[in-house]
């Protein structure tokens, strides 16, 4: 299968998740993940060996965002890169936006992320997640 074709099918299994994601229900999210899973960032990596840990850990943001009265993500930026037959990178800028269409945060507010897929079976899941500094996106094609 052509390289183009896969990076397509990663890409739109983002699309999905951020679908998902959106739902704010963490069991919507689940197919995404891969077990383990891994979630770094500079105050600490969480290694969540289970479908319930990952949906509980999921759980507890979605319930703050819900608090913030979240609606929607946007994708500002987005880049992909498959690393070979089984294991792609996807870095992201996202928005966020509450119910009256601010952006949560104030303006300006970037979410940045790194991720590792990986590629199963039946489809492309979510291995590693790193958040990062906007400027720090990696720009891969």
């Amino acid at each position: 299968m052509p390289v183009n074709s896969e990076i397509e099918k990663i890409i739109q299994t983002y699309r999905d998740y951020i679908d998902a994601f959106q739902s704010l229900n963490p069991q919507a999210i689940l197919p995404f993940y891969h077990v383990p899973f891994v979630s770094i960032s500079a105050r600490e990596v969480q290694v969540l060996n289970s479908p319930v840990e990952i949906e509980n850990s999921f759980a507890r943001n979605m319930e703050i965002l819900r608090e913030n009265k979240y609606v929607r993500t946007d994708v500002v930026e987005l880049h992909a890169r498959q690393m070979s037959k089984g294991l792609a990178l996807i870095s992201v800028n996202l928005e966020r936006y509450d119910a009256d269409g601010r952006q949560l945060g104030g303006p300006g507010r970037i979410y940045p992320y790194t991720y590792t897929l990986r590629k199963t079976e039946d489809s492309w899941k979510i291995v590693a997640v790193m958040a990062h500094d906007p400027e720090a996106i990696l720009r891969m094609g």
